[in-house]
């Protein structure tokens, strides 16, 4: 395909470059292993691309049609380790908030982040959350929620939350435009947009990730992108946190010291691999707080 005829799903402009391809049997196999189907996200394609926005440096999917629909997240849900309860980014915007404060979250997942702040603090908070299962977990922890697109409750809800707060959500949505106009729009003047997303000039970049590939992910954020978004969007950079190394990921930044140098899977890699985890697991107890973990947060104004 041409690649003047795709646009950047966050400027649409055609100013895109395709930085590479990845074979879909890769992802299908790897997803497989986990007992989760995708095959109907790929159908007759053999390839997917990365393209990348050369102004603002985001790099996006395509075919875009390639996003994962409810049944999919539903699947990836019934693993323990997929909704997390309590985050490094949860902490720091706790502590941002102020009584008398109004909060929303989108995809507020089963909603244990607004349980806990407002069980903290004297807030409104509404959620919205599109996987239907968790959205009903969340209700039912008495947290307001509605399984609703941001831009079906934009209008009514326009300048009025005074922090806006998406965690490992952006990286999720194709038509990723509109989505930031909307959840900007909800936003009071001078309000708080928090954006949370994986950090892929960390050590993930070295990792086959196929949770970071569709049907899950659609983009690939850093901080060239997420600093980009100030002035497409009328935003002020506030502050930004990079994630140290969290203990539950160290088996991945080892798998992904070792993917920098060995690339073939080979049983000599598999035997570096158990030690790399224990070496990982010592220095972790020194120095891990100095390690760039998994995730960026950037907390913008709104002007």
């Amino acid at each position: 395909m041409n690649e003047q005829t795709i646009k950047s799903t966050l400027t649409k402009t055609s100013k895109v470059k395709l930085v590479r391809s990845i074979e879909v049997d890769l992802i299908k196999k790897s997803y497989s292993s986990n007992n989760v189907d995708v095959d109907r996200f790929f159908n007759d394609l053999d390839t997917i691309d990365i393209y990348e926005c050369i102004d603002t440096g985001y790099r996006f999917y395509y075919p875009l049609n390639t996003a994962g629909d409810d049944r999919f997240y539903a699947d990836l849900a019934l693993n323990d380790w997929y909704y997390m309860p309590w985050k490094w980014e949860h902490q720091i915007t706790n502590d941002l908030i102020i009584d008398g404060m109004k909060v929303l979250e989108i995809g507020c997942a089963r909603g244990d982040f607004l349980k806990n702040i407002s069980t903290e603090h004297n807030v409104e908070v509404l959620g919205i959350e599109l996987n239907k299962s968790a959205a009903q977990i969340a209700a039912a922890k008495g947290i307001n929620i509605l399984v609703q697109d941001i831009k079906e409750i934009a209008d009514k809800y326009d300048s009025y939350f005074d922090i806006v707060c998406t965690f490992q959500v952006v990286e999720h949505i194709a038509a990723i435009q509109e989505f930031l106009i909307n959840a900007i729009k909800v936003l009071k003047k001078g309000g708080t947009l928090i954006i949370s997303v994986p950090n892929n000039e960390s050590y993930i970049k070295n990792l086959f990730a196929p949770l970071n590939m569709p049907p899950h992910h659609m983009g690939l954020w850093t901080e060239k992108s997420l600093t980009n978004l100030a002035s497409l969007f009328n935003l002020q950079i506030k502050q930004f946190h990079r994630e140290p190394l969290q203990k539950y990921h160290r088996d991945n930044y080892a798998n992904s010291l070792i993917n920098k140098f060995l690339k073939s899977e080979t049983i000599i890699k598999k035997t570096i691999r158990w030690f790399m985890k224990i070496i990982v697991k010592i220095i972790y107890q020194f120095v891990g707080r100095k390690i760039i973990g998994h995730t960026l947060l950037f907390e913008y104004k709104k002007l």
